[in-house]
């Protein structure tokens, strides 16, 4: 039974678009929340090769055309399952401006679904408090898709769920990360 889902899954995702190696150029543009480097560890420490960064996808056809996506993180392994990993900051200090806000990442989730990719996100709050959970989070779904299973700890804790925040809420919950930020350094 294994064998045979494992070909339907290799057959489906064959069909995934392949993501691109960044350029020196694409790197001007991609924006790395402070806390990725450290959740890029946790995720390396799990699972390994399976993870990798500076990856893009470009959209084409009928879409906002010229641009791309960089995922945060990319899950990809010998099924061929794609799995973007986005950390969601609430606001842009840079620019100045609230981020992820809802509604605001549908066209980009669409694009990675509709080219035979998975996407899990992941607050910048969750990533900085429960890391090891979030790398549960993500081991579980790679199991549901395609019953790879990965050695976690078992925790018996769950990540607790956050809902999407308005931009509001993205100013409110910047100045208390910030706040945060200063006392921890």
């Amino acid at each position: 039974m294994w064998n045979y889902r494992l070909s339907l899954l290799k057959q489906f995702f064959s069909a995934a678009r392949r993501p691109k190696n960044t350029t020196l150029e694409d790197k001007q543009h991609i924006k790395r929340g402070k806390h990725e480097a450290m959740f890029h560890k946790y995720l390396v420490e799990c699972f390994g090769i399976a993870i990798q960064t500076d990856k893009k996808l470009d959209v084409l056809d009928g879409y906002k055309y010229n641009i791309s996506y960089y995922p945060d993180f990319v899950y990809h392994d010998e099924t061929g399952l794609y799995l973007a990993i986005e950390v969601d900051e609430p606001y842009d200090e840079k620019n100045d401006k609230p981020m992820h806000c809802v509604g605001t990442d549908d066209d980009r989730n669409n694009f990675f679904v509709e080219n035979r990719w998975a996407v899990i996100r992941f607050s910048q709050e969750q990533v900085i408090k429960w890391p090891e959970l979030c790398c549960k989070e993500i081991a579980l779904a790679v199991y549901e898709i395609n019953r790879m299973n990965y050695t976690v700890k078992d925790y018996v804790a769950t990540l607790p769920r956050q809902k999407k925040w308005t931009e509001y809420e993205a100013k409110n919950m910047a100045s208390k990360i910030y706040e945060q930020d200063s006392v921890a350094y």
